[in-house]
């Protein structure tokens, strides 16, 4: 069994803080003026991050027609998309067909693949096959997929 720890016989003293000696150095207004400039530059350029990020939005918005799924073939060339299945007008990113062929199994390449041409939004009440009163996706998409 251990023994308890005692405390110490002799109280410890109270110990003040040493006071910090004031500095009149001679670069204080400098340092003072540097500091206020790069609060302003900092600000400008929060302000311009904001305006970019904003224009992005916009920019995406304004291309939605460039979005995987069953396109024409002018616009999928304009974007420079590649048919996932020859004769389907089904098109995808290169970028997207690289990733589907780094996963693991073929259940997670199918459900990459369909989470690049739905969102969560749109496959909500949908089934694969239509059954049991569901709206079916999309069949030129699930065969390009499935081939």
């Amino acid at each position: 069994m251990k023994r308890p720890r005692s405390r110490p016989a002799i109280p410890t003293a109270n110990k003040c803080p040493r006071r910090q000696p004031e500095l009149d150095c001679s670069q204080c207004h400098h340092l003072l003026a540097e500091n206020r400039e790069l609060k302003e530059a900092n600000a400008l350029l929060t302000e311009q991050l904001t305006q970019y990020r904003m224009e992005s939005t916009n920019t995406i918005q304004q291309s939605e027609a460039s979005r995987p799924g069953k396109v024409p073939k002018a616009i999928a060339e304009k974007y420079h998309m590649i048919e996932l299945s020859p004769g389907k007008g089904v098109y995808i990113y290169e970028s997207h067909i690289t990733k589907a062929y780094s996963k693991q199994t073929a259940t997670a390449t199918a459900r990459f693949l369909l989470s690049c041409f739905y969102n969560d939004e749109e496959l909500i009440g949908k089934s694969l096959t239509g059954k049991n009163g569901k709206q079916c996706l999309n069949g030129d998409i699930l065969e390009s997929i499935l081939s």
